[in-house]
């Protein structure tokens, strides 16, 4: 997976948070994914973008062997997903050295990142994420695998990585509506997803609503 580029190093991050109901978790937690970072060297930096999210930053151990350079690493919480099953590298060619250069985030504004770290020219670089107005749509395509068959919902146009909620209801020949629960997940960094839908009898129809939870716009198809 993408994240083993990130395991040149020593440890997990713990987690644990505060809230005004809970107080204090009973103990600390490591995050989710197989991505491990240096204590002795590597430092993160956390915003929240909005209420509800946090974003964590890190500069990671991807830059091949000999070098302590790396690619700006990244995962991210929503109060309706969760956390990201596991770090990615964020886009672009720019790698910093881990072990002396350390990135500052901020939100200037609900839904929008700015990062800034020293760079090895000595200049400040910069990068910046900002929603894109979505304009969801999804589709529907029965296939068959090594795991069974399933219903792939494609999705596009979905807010970059942030929660989509799916729902389903599944039609038998015999006339029984089958429902789905309700699948919460994160989109890609383009706003777009792939998503399964296991079957485990034949059906005569199906029909999907996906609901971009930054914008509460929705998405339906059928077949």
């Amino acid at each position: 997976m993408a994240a083993s580029s990130g395991r040149a190093a020593r440890g997990h991050k713990p987690f644990r948070f505060d809230s005004a109901t809970n107080n204090w978790n009973t103990d600390w937690r490591p995050l989710p994914g197989q991505a491990v970072f240096d204590h002795n060297t590597q430092k993160i930096a956390a915003v929240s973008r909005a209420p509800g999210n946090l974003d964590l930053f890190v500069i990671g151990n991807d830059g091949g062997v000999g070098t302590t350079n790396g690619h700006v690493w990244t995962t991210a919480w929503s109060s309706a997903t969760g956390w990201n099953a596991d770090w990615r590298p964020l886009p672009g060619q720019a790698v910093f050295d881990r072990n002396t250069q350390q990135i500052a985030a901020v939100s200037r504004a609900p839904g929008n990142l700015d990062l800034f770290v020293i760079g090895n020219d000595s200049h400040v670089w910069t990068t910046f994420w900002g929603l894109h107005a979505a304009n969801p749509a999804i589709s529907l395509d029965p296939i068959r695998n090594d795991g069974g068959r399933f219903i792939e919902v494609a999705g596009t146009g979905f807010t970059p990585n942030q929660g989509v909620k799916l729902g389903y209801h599944l039609d038998n020949p015999s006339g029984g509506v089958g429902e789905g629960h309700p699948d919460a997940f994160t989109s890609d960094q383009t706003g777009g997803f792939i998503h399964l839908i296991p079957l485990e009898s034949d059906i005569s129809g199906a029909q999907v609503e996906a609901t971009d939870l930054a914008s509460d716009m929705k998405a339906t198809a059928s077949i």
